[in-house]
């Protein structure tokens, strides 16, 4: 359900969105898996740390800042695991051509795959596995090394924006106890802040109402 609710989300704000814009950022965080507070971690000591966290993986459209994937899971872990799952989603709620990510997302099986196969641009700093010195051999990733489109990678900052805003407003941590919840009330906060995002962007509550009785029918 809240996946059909988030694709609801997705196509009321292609309403406000520029057709042209077709650019999405992807990112992953973490939110702790205790209901104490940051302070009573701090203040109970080493033993009391958490060693595990709850990944958060998400796919940002960055014209109208919305989410439009969004991946849950056990962390720590690379994000490599999340990838493909996060754009696959996100391309069936947004036919999107360009993709920006960060360098823990960096190999070249992903640039093909996303630029042979799926035909999207993608734009992530060739870091994985660099030598000190000279270019890699790989083709997408040495393009990168050579001419880095650092003007159209800039608009990466808005999926840390995204990130920023959610854990503001809705908490840095899960509290629930039972793992699949914590997936749930992770995923939940991701369609509640495209709904407030609905609301800043001026469309109609009457229209978003319709729109997401339909999604939960």
């Amino acid at each position: 359900m809240l996946a059909r609710i988030l694709t609801a989300t997705v196509r009321l704000c292609q309403r406000a969105a520029s057709p042209r814009s077709c650019t999405v950022a992807v990112d992953s965080t973490g939110f702790a898996r205790a209901p104490a507070s940051p302070y009573f971690q701090l203040r109970a000591g080493k033993r009391h740390r958490a060693r595990t966290w709850l990944k958060w993986s998400v796919a940002v459209w960055t014209d109208p800042l919305v989410l439009c994937g969004q991946v849950a899971d056990r962390g720590p872990r690379g994000d490599h695991a999340e990838f493909r799952p996060l754009v696959e989603q996100t391309l069936a709620r947004l036919p999107f051509t360009r993709l920006l990510a960060d360098g823990g997302y960096d190999s070249e099986a992903n640039h093909r795959w996303l630029r042979e196969d799926l035909g999207i641009e993608s734009i992530i700093p060739p870091v994985a596995g660099r030598p000190a010195r000279g270019l890699t051999r790989h083709p997408y990733r040495r393009q990168l090394q050579l001419a880095f489109p650092r003007k159209a990678y800039g608009q990466r900052w808005k999926v840390e924006t995204f990130i920023s805003v959610v854990k503001r407003r809705f908490g840095g941590a899960v509290t629930a106890r039972n793992y699949w919840q914590q997936v749930k009330q992770t995923l939940l906060r991701g369609v509640t802040y495209n709904l407030y995002r609905a609301v800043q962007l001026g469309l109609s509550v009457h229209l978003m109402s319709h729109r997401l009785s339909k999604a939960v029918a």
